[in-house]
């Protein structure tokens, strides 16, 4: 039930509802990022749990890398509280967009400088701010062409320097690395493999009827009743697997590095991803969604680590996938 409903998800990149503050509460900052899933890894590193029995020993982590490249802010949108429900208000994009989007996006705003002071005058009536950000696949080595472009929400301090910090990063890049620094946790948010069309056993997980039940083994034995005839939505039913949208939470970051730095110690050729390029971040655990997923990342909603520090690795396995 926590799952329904099990139909495609319609979008690739992932859907946020909720955005959370996190530690920054006095200034203008970026709520969360995107990546890209390279593939996974093991990590040992020194348990640093408190009143845990292994503390100070060898943890041996399983994680899993995801590919940061740097974002560029294309544009932002504010919006209004109108009967409960939020509305776009304004929506100005940079004169000068990356070369990587397609020319037919209309991106470009003929009078920028005009609206700019039209949102300055009515800043105290908006009720939030949104980047608009860019991700280029092919700063981390991918051969995408199409860039992923998706929002940010903007929190911490007044509207009005919400507003000044966005026009500060208007049309320039931001480092992933940078968002995330004052965090250790994050939530992660993507889209699971596809499976297809399933059956009730592999879908929704019953338990198989008897051998010597009558006609099948893998199906539902009673859908409901005679009178009224009538099938519940709760009843297990055949149909899409995968290609989910799912929220994990509070995945510990493990390292954030370079692939270009000579301190990063992680092989470069990362099966069913190819060459890494550009930066990087390493999670610890697993993440849904096949390699070269879109992966969208924000401050944690249920943290439970306050201090902000990264854990000391011992040894990184080279055998990536």
């Amino acid at each position: 039930m926590a799952f329904r409903p099990r139909g495609r998800t319609k979008k690739i990149i992932p859907r946020i509802r909720n955005w959370e503050l996190g530690n920054n509460t006095d200034k203008p900052v970026i709520l969360g990022s995107g990546g890209i899933k390279v593939g996974s890894i093991h990590i040992i590193t020194i348990d640093d749990r408190k009143r845990n029995p292994n503390t100070g020993k060898p943890l041996f982590n399983a994680a899993t890398i995801i590919a940061t490249p740097t974002i560029s802010v294309i544009g932002f949108k504010s919006y209004r509280n109108r009967e409960n429900k939020l509305e776009v208000e304004n929506e100005i994009y940079f004169n000068k967009i990356p070369k990587e989007i397609d020319k037919k996006t209309s991106f470009k705003t003929k009078e920028y400088q005009n609206k700019i002071d039209e949102i300055k005058k009515t800043v105290n009536t908006v009720e939030l701010f949104r980047i608009v950000a860019c991700l280029i696949p092919k700063r981390s080595g991918l051969s995408q062409k199409k860039p992923f472009v998706f929002e940010l929400e903007i929190g911490g301090g007044e509207k009005k320097n919400q507003l000044e910090y966005i026009l500060g990063i208007l049309g320039k890049e931001v480092r992933t690395a940078d968002i995330l620094e004052s965090t250790s946790e994050i939530d992660v948010i993507s889209t699971t493999k596809g499976k297809g069309f399933q059956g009730v056993v592999s879908r929704m997980g019953i338990k198989r009827k008897s051998h010597k039940s009558r006609k099948t083994v893998r199906e539902v034995a009673s859908i409901g009743p005679w009178k009224p005839a009538n099938v519940m939505y709760t009843v297990p039913r055949a149909g899409q697997k995968g290609v989910h949208q799912r929220t994990e939470y509070n995945k510990r970051i493990l390292m954030i590095s370079d692939i270009n730095e000579s301190e990063s110690t992680i092989n470069r050729d990362i099966p069913h991803y190819g060459k890494l390029e550009g930066e990087y971040i390493i999670l610890k655990g697993s993440i849904a969604g096949p390699p070269k997923q879109f992966i969208r990342m924000r401050f944690p909603a249920r943290p439970k680590i306050k201090k902000v520090e990264l854990p000391k690795i011992i040894e990184i396995s080279n055998n990536n996938g």
